[in-house]
């Protein structure tokens, strides 16, 4: 078995058409082994949604109506299954969703796409992942998500460093 390790898109997607084409490409690699997505069918764009955007929406909005509920109205973690009529929704859906995750056939997390597709998290194996970056080259690099917390711990403490040292040093200036 192919050992997954989780990558997270490094960079702060902050373009509607970079976060479906984000979301596009670690669906198209994980399709093969996902079994499963959970969807909340809200969007914090729904100006700016296109119409076949809308029509994924009430699709999912539709379904959400007639299963189990969670939430107020079962629009929040929507169970569909691959092999649901409503798949090709989640799949348009995805990047306008608060937050969708992507499960393998036995419930493991493959991947997350938070914040309508901002924030993209994926458990991939070296072939994905290699499959992933060249998708999106032009958009954005892909890294392991420890080396992105790592870095992100660094740039936290030298900027905590730096507003030390000039409030030190005008405290210095007295």
């Amino acid at each position: 078995m192919t050992q997954r390790r989780e990558y997270a898109v490094d960079k702060a997607v902050m373009d509607r058409g970079e976060a479906e084409a984000v979301c596009a490409a670690v669906i198209e690699v994980l399709r093969p082994v996902v079994g499963s997505a959970q969807i909340d069918v809200f969007t914090d764009f729904p100006d700016q949604m296109p119409e076949n955007v809308r029509r994924a929406e009430a699709q999912l909005v539709a379904a959400a109506k007639g299963r189990e509920r969670r939430g107020s109205d079962g629009r929040m973690a929507l169970l569909v299954n691959t092999d649901d009529p409503e798949w090709s929704a989640v799949e348009t859906y995805a990047a306008w969703s608060i937050n969708a995750d992507l499960d393998g056939p036995n419930g493991e997390d493959l991947a997350t796409f938070h914040d309508c597709g901002y924030s993209v998290v994926a458990a991939l194996t070296d072939e994905e992942v290699a499959s992933v970056r060249a998708r999106l080259g032009p958009i954005a690099p892909v890294s392991l998500l420890s080396d992105v917390h790592a870095r992100r711990r660094s740039e936290k403490r030298a900027a905590r460093r730096a507003r030390l040292r000039t409030l030190l040093g005008r405290r210095a200036d007295r």
